[in-house]
């Protein structure tokens, strides 16, 4: 069954939910600076027919236009991920491969969870040794603190952020995730494509991967 979910609904989902986040880090760069979704939509039926086709005469040229639109916009001063003076590479040197969103967040979803299940390891080694028993392996614990939450939200909020795009994108359809890399160029861009009732929904960001 096709969504009803217009495109200003699902944007405004993703942005409160995912946007507007402190833990709004996709991951997967090697910047300081997190490699935060943007999320932007376009009920252009030529915009929507080009992400929607397989053939790469048509889907290339658009992902690639996307892509120097990101890139244009994350050399900003002010964002510092870009050199001001860098060049894109030709088109000819672009490779596009595309993914199915719960492949893209799988290895994102176990690396979270690892994450979050290790850190409440160490601030509650008996809760967890109650729950699972004395032959769990538990890291070494950290000195007791009068605040044991300390420093669980730092890990909790990659686990909320694949959960949040996973069900937001679920309401959408033929969701499909576009990766646009070149050879020799540090700028991967990362494209997550979904349909609305009237027009597209994209979530995008830019990694750092020398």
């Amino acid at each position: 069954m096709a969504t009803n979910l217009t495109v200003a609904t699902a944007a405004k989902l993703l942005r409160n939910r995912i946007g507007y986040d402190e833990g709004n880090d996709f991951g997967g760069s090697e910047s300081s600076i997190p490699a935060s979704l943007e999320i932007s939509t376009s009920k252009n039926q030529k915009v929507i027919d080009d992400l929607k086709s397989e053939n790469a005469d048509l889907i290339k040229p658009r992902l690639l236009s996307l892509h120097r639109s990101l890139t244009r916009a994350w050399a900003k001063p002010e964002i510092g991920v870009v050199p001001t003076d860098y060049k894109i590479p030709d088109a000819a040197k672009f490779t596009i491969q595309t993914k199915t969103l719960k492949e893209t967040l799988a290895s994102k979803a176990e690396t979270a969870t690892l994450e979050l299940l290790t850190a409440i390891a160490k601030s509650y080694p008996n809760l967890v040794k109650g729950a699972f028993g004395n032959d769990v392996l538990l890291p070494v614990a950290n000195p007791a603190s009068d605040t044991p939450f300390t420093g669980l939200s730092e890990v909790t909020q990659p686990v909320e952020l694949v959960n949040d795009i996973y069900e937001t994108y679920g309401l959408l359809d033929n969701v499909r995730v576009y990766v646009v890399d070149a050879e020799m160029d540090a700028y991967v861009g990362v494209f997550i494509v979904g349909e609305a009732s009237d027009g597209i929904v994209i979530s995008r960001t830019l990694q750092v991967q020398t």
